[in-house]
């Protein structure tokens, strides 16, 4: 009956039976009318009385009984279900969804608009259109809004506490201050470089670190090392690759200074360090350095640094050095920019001897990175390596939250919130929790069950800590001074940091993150503990790296006996030094120090270390704890573009 139909209009219509087989998968084919309606569309519902329109969110859908969802900014929890969503071929769209009460949606869709009417259950009357909008587009129905919880940083005693039978323990073991001079002694002699003199080494370690104190020697050592890595590189490709950072035409670039005079003689190849002495002297920035110190290098180094510290007084220093000799004004600035281009070849090279694989083991030729791997047991993602420049030689890690910890912290309040964190993620949370802040009094202090707390934000106690807080993700910074292979060094000890604290937010024992009544408990780092861990893994780590080039291990012991007694890093290298010795496996003395790393009584419970140091006894040594509690509001904010704004705060006291 069908073909009989089929014939018959082609006849009226002359058109070819062909066309007209075709008829029926072409209806079958064409997409319905409501498919074209899927998506997102931005709504306005107006009263037919009068009054403020409403804006919202309509998403229009097809699966099953429901049809999409509305969200309007006065009912901005959560998404009111579309049902019933019908259309026609001429454009005729219905479809029930709740305003303040259930209604019904009547409309006529013309392209990329919707408009029409709506009747709710009392029978009210309202006008509404809507507009297409794409599915990646940047709007909300109202402003994302969040509730971060109130944080209590607390600070149990004025001291840190270093347990008495510890010290002893690591003082019978010949962990002495002594001790540490004569093994960096020894490192030093076997890298083929002096050892800097006991009454020099608080000073002059930097220098040394920057490439600036007695550069030909150093030079010497970095290249003999340098040449011995590429003999070890895997591959044609890893080679040309170093040559390319390390040796461009035959030429050895082993730091900064050395790249950056390199790319300022581009333009200018009769440029040298001289050619910058007139301007410096003219402006004051050539001190009388002591014996051994590149001037010139550090003077103009030093410049670069206030560039990106100091912009005012960077402008400042510009102004009389405009006043020299214009060859010598050329030459500062050429090198200065020399300075810049420098700064990425050095995340470059720092990067290439931490990742590639020059190091023989007896598992074959492996990188730093793989030896991290091999200590925590398991694939590691290195952190991205960042420049920050300090002005001298020094290194921070930044420890990016996992997403449960953060929702410990902060929490979407409305959809649009919920719909803002799918869209932009972790990290971008914690860069707008960073840019939060309120308003209080300097120095200002709450007393609160028996405590007084300074009163701070995020962002505040991130830029008052050197480590930061509440980091978006994992990082290391580094001053493009530091010397290429000794910020290896750097790089590994403060990627041990950043592993200690992922390791203990999975330890329900040692969690750093907890959430007791309605405020989250930050437990900080004993930081002793945590220093001394760092130290004492960076070296079992590069063990196999410093056995065969020493200078690798030279920049880290260095900086320890540089340091002031009392310093962390100073001390806890020496109490993790006997711990490691005491319990003979790496892996048990790792676990133990994440887990008491809050806590060195903790540790000092350990049967074994009961058992072994039962013979020692001696007074805990207290040094003094800088600062106090802290405690960061409860507070409720919005983001729009991604920049917060405070809506309220609010102090919780004890439930």
């Amino acid at each position: 009956m069908e073909g009989h139909v089929i014939a018959a209009a082609a006849t009226v219509l002359k058109l070819p039976r062909s066309l007209w087989l075709l008829l029926p998968l072409c209806l079958f084919l064409a997409p319905p009318a409501f498919a074209q309606l899927s998506g997102r569309w931005k709504i306005t519902i107006e009263s037919a009385t009068g009054g403020s329109p409403q804006a919202g969110e309509l998403r229009l859908e097809r699966d099953g009984s429901t049809s999409g969802g509305l969200l309007l900014e006065s009912r901005d929890s959560a998404w009111a279900p579309v049902t019933g969503l019908t259309s026609d071929s001429a454009g005729q769209v219905r479809f029930t969804a709740r305003i303040s009460e259930p209604a019904r949606f009547e409309g006529q869709a013309e392209g990329d608009d919707l408009r029409g009417t709506a009747t709710d259950s009392h029978q009210r009357k309202y006008r509404w259109a809507a507009v297409r909008i794409g599915p990646d587009d940047e709007y909300y129905a109202a402003p994302p809004r969040f509730r971060q919880q109130q944080i209590v940083i607390p600070a149990a005693e004025a001291h840190y506490r270093i347990p008495g039978r510890w010290l002893a323990a690591a003082h019978a073991a010949g962990e002495t201050a002594e001790a540490e001079i004569a093994r960096y002694r020894a490192v030093a002699t076997r890298a083929g470089i002096a050892p800097l003199p006991n009454d020099s080494l608080g000073t002059a370690v930097l220098y040394r670190a920057m490439g600036v104190l007695n550069r030909a020697e150093f030079m010497a050592a970095a290249v003999q090392t340098l040449e011995k890595i590429r003999s070890h590189l895997p591959s044609d490709t890893t080679a040309r690759r170093f040559d390319y950072l390390f040796r461009p035409q035959g030429t050895w670039l082993v730091d900064v200074h050395a790249v950056a005079l390199a790319r300022a003689q581009r333009p200018f190849p009769a440029l040298t360090w001289e050619s910058a002495r007139p301007a410096l002297a003219a402006a004051g920035r050539l001190d009388n350095p002591a014996p051994g110190i590149e001037a010139i290098p550090l003077a103009l180094y030093r410049l670069f640094a206030l560039s990106h510290s100091d912009t005012a007084a960077f402008h400042a220093a510009q102004q009389l050095i405009r006043q020299s000799e214009p060859a010598s004004v050329a030459a500062v600035a050429a090198l200065l920019q020399g300075y810049e281009d420098a700064s990425q070849w050095y995340l470059a090279a720092v990067r290439f001897l931490v990742e590639r694989r020059w190091i023989a083991t007896s598992a074959g030729r492996r990188s730093p990175a793989d030896l991290v791997h091999d200590a925590w047991g398991g694939e590691t993602a290195i952190p991205d390596l960042q420049i920050r420049v300090f002005g001298y030689p020094e290194g921070a890690e930044r420890v990016g939250i996992p997403a449960d910890v953060l929702t410990l912290i902060v929490k979407p309040d409305n959809a649009p919130a919920r719909d803002w964190l799918a869209r932009h993620g972790t990290p971008d949370l914690i860069e707008t929790l960073h840019r939060l802040s309120f308003s209080h009094p300097d120095r200002m202090l709450l007393d609160l069950g028996g405590d007084s707390y300074a009163l701070s934000s995020v962002g505040e106690v991130a830029a008052a800590s050197f480590s930061g807080f509440l980091e978006p993700r994992d990082a290391i910074l580094l001053d493009p001074s530091y010397q290429p292979l000794l910020a290896l060094g750097t790089v590994i000890h403060e990627w041990q940091h950043i592993l200690h604290e992922h390791r203990r937010q999975v330890d329900p024992r040692a969690r750093g993150f907890r959430l007791e009544g309605r405020q989250v408990m930050v437990r900080q780092l004993d930081p002793f503990i945590a220093e001394g861990m760092a130290e004492w893994l960076t070296e079992v780590i590069l063990e196999p790296v410093s056995a065969d080039y020493p200078i690798v291990a030279l920049g880290e012991a260095e900086k320890r006996v540089s340091l002031p007694d009392e310093n962390p890093h100073h001390v806890g290298y020496r109490l993790v030094r006997v711990l490691a010795a005491t319990l003979r496996d790496v892996p048990a003395t790792m676990n133990l120090l994440i887990r008491g790393g809050s806590e060195p009584a903790v540790i000092m419970s350990d049967r074994r270390l009961v058992s072994a140091w039962s013979r020692f006894a001696g007074a805990d040594r207290l040094i003094s704890r800088r600062g106090g509690p802290v405690l960061v509001p409860q507070m409720l904010f919005t983001v729009e573009d991604a920049i917060p704004e405070l809506l309220e705060s609010r102090i919780l006291g004890p439930e």
